[in-house]
């Protein structure tokens, strides 16, 4: 089982939030290319041909993407991160740092595929585009982790932290890391600051359950 939580993959409510400042898009396709986005999270496969059309009529970059995204929808994760790599590349897909969201989703896709070199590649690329997003160095850990990498991983979940001092997720994941690694004082410290930014957090929660079976010799890996 993996140390980490599983990579939650984007849905459509998701995914509005994270819709890349593609260049040169109207207006009109701007609504276009929310609406196919929208239609994932309902109807993957009907927003992929409705993608596909709208880039037959000249969609570009915007079109090109929901389109990946709705293969990643549809369990496609090789076809929608080899998509999601030309988006990247592409005249129209934007600023630095939406070549670099749409490069991490990439590595998404990637992960999900069960490919963690080539979703190590794509998150490098997403890094030196934009390296003060912590997200990037979260999920290039987990590609390190995939391949029983440790200490890679634990270099990029400091790097996350060191970024964004108040990252839930990276503390959890440090700390499940540590745990496993033997550093059972250090994983302590990690999760006691992730539940000191959240005191709800599920994962923090069962993470200290297990450190404490841990200390009373009850836990076994």
């Amino acid at each position: 089982m993996s140390v980490f939580p599983k990579i939650l993959l984007l849905s459509g409510a998701i995914l509005l939030t994270l819709q890349p400042s593609f260049a040169a898009v109207s207006m009109r396709d701007s609504y276009q290319y929310t609406q196919c986005l929208q239609r994932i999270e309902s109807d993957p496969n009907g927003a992929f041909n409705q993608a596909l059309a709208w880039g037959d009529e000249g969609g570009g970059a915007a079109a090109e993407h929901c389109a990946s995204l709705a293969l990643l929808a549809l369990g496609q994760e090789e076809d929608a991160a080899l998509r999601l790599e030309r988006v990247a590349i592409s005249p129209g897909a934007g600023d630095e740092k939406a070549r670099a969201e749409i490069l991490s989703q990439a590595g998404q896709a990637w992960i999900a595929a069960g490919r963690p070199q080539e979703a190590d590649t794509v998150l490098t690329s997403a890094i030196a585009l934009d390296p003060d997003n912590a997200a990037f160095f979260l999920d290039r850990a987990h590609t390190h982790r995939m391949r029983g990498d440790n200490s890679s991983a634990m270099d990029d979940l400091t790097a996350a932290i060191t970024i964004n001092r108040r990252y839930t997720e990276a503390f959890v994941m440090r700390a499940t890391l540590r745990r496993m690694m033997g550093d059972l004082a250090g994983a302590k410290k990690d999760v006691e600051r992730a539940l000191e930014i959240d005191s709800q957090n599920i994962e923090a929660l069962v993470e200290r359950g297990r450190q404490a079976e841990i200390s009373a010799g009850r836990f076994v890996e």
